[in-house]
């Protein structure tokens, strides 16, 4: 983890100084960043963790700063500091691996997988945090510091954990030492158990203004011009920054045309977005009706006129669209559908009923 400059994203100022407005005292043991994807939890959460890791805590500021110079702050940026955890999901088909490489389904002759089978089973399991993984920090928790200070432990993805896994995180948590400080991020807050949601104070990471949002990407180096794609990435600057180094920049320019030139027939829409399907391969179908929600989000937002019958009947049928996102049997079709209910969402196309009036 790279040493943090307290000051390089706007985007934490304000939820920085309500945590730390009362120094580390007053810190909490248990800390949970809640909010969507790319908005800045999981570096917070490294910033705060070089805080506690500090030895020459610079409390001269409104805040206290890490000094990023004391051997705690260079251990933390070159990755070896002793007194920091990291957990994170892993993916569930690494116990079907065995030690030589070769799986189980691969070592029954009488029960082999098609290749086919098995992709669409990996594609199906979802990455976790296992009991293994949180048991493992028992001994990190009670037995001391290598340093005689602060000892963090940084779980990203908490919603990932397992009953099982959060149980055994709860334990911990019951009476954990002084000096211990947990630091919880998800993006998906409702599928944590309320008993872990209740040990933790919460931290809310909201969208930005599109001002905020705009100087992040500045300050974060990214193109002038991206900042047109905040709008597909939920107001969130991070992800927009991701989208650049992933260079996708591109093919998300393209869709972004798509939803300020839809023009009123839903055929000729579902047809764009069927090319730009076949022609990245980056851009995925769950993500193109993600898209298109927050597109009709934004255009109710920015519209002065009264919510009607058919925005609520079209909002319905994206929300059914998503839930077949994974899956659409005839692709065309399925966004001939998705475009259908997107024009009426917005007002653009008039349900058959209103025509008929």
């Amino acid at each position: 983890m790279q040493a943090i400059d307290n000051n390089k994203l706007v985007i934490h100022k304000s939820q920085w100084q309500a945590l730390l407005r009362l120094g580390l005292v007053r810190l909490p043991h248990a800390l949970l960043l809640t909010g969507a994807p790319g908005l800045g939890k999981r570096q917070f959460a490294e910033q705060l963790a070089n805080l506690l890791l500090c030895e020459r805590i610079d409390a001269t500021n409104a805040t206290p700063t890490s000094c990023g110079e004391c051997p705690g702050c260079r251990w933390l940026s070159a990755d070896s500091h002793p007194d920091i955890r990291y957990v994170s999901p892993e993916s569930d088909d690494s116990d079907d691996d065995d030690s030589d490489g070769a799986s189980a389904t691969e070592k029954s002759p009488e029960k082999a997988v098609s290749p086919t089978a098995k992709a669409k089973a990996k594609k199906r399991t979802r990455a976790s945090i296992k009991v293994g993984a949180i048991r493992e920090l028992e001994d990190f928790v009670f037995v001391g510091s290598h340093r005689q200070g602060r000892r963090v432990i940084l779980i990203t993805d908490a919603d990932a954990m397992n009953n099982i896994a959060t149980n055994a995180l709860l334990k911990i948590l019951e009476e954990p030492p002084a000096t211990v400080y947990f630091i919880l991020i998800t993006s998906n807050k409702d599928r944590l158990l309320p008993t872990l949601r209740s040990r933790c104070r919460q931290l809310a990471f909201a969208r930005p203004s599109l001002a905020v949002a705009t100087l992040t990407l500045r300050e974060l180096g990214v193109p002038k011009g991206s900042e047109a794609l905040l709008s597909l990435a939920g107001g969130a600057p991070l992800q927009v920054q991701r989208w650049h180094q992933a260079q996708k920049i591109d093919g998300l320019k393209a869709l972004l045309k798509t939803f300020q030139q839809p023009g009123n027939n839903p055929l000729a829409l579902a047809a764009r977005w069927d090319d730009l399907l076949k022609k990245d391969d980056q851009l995925k179908m769950e993500f193109l009706v993600e898209a298109v929600q927050r597109w009709v989000v934004d255009q109710a937002l920015a519209s002065n006129t009264r919510l009607n019958s058919a925005t609520f009947t079209g909002w319905r049928g994206l929300l059914q669209s998503r839930r077949a996102a994974n899956h659409p049997l005839n692709q065309l079709l399925f966004l001939e559908e998705l475009a259908n209910h997107a024009l009426r969402a917005t007002g653009i196309m008039a349900s058959p009923g209103q025509v008929a009036a």
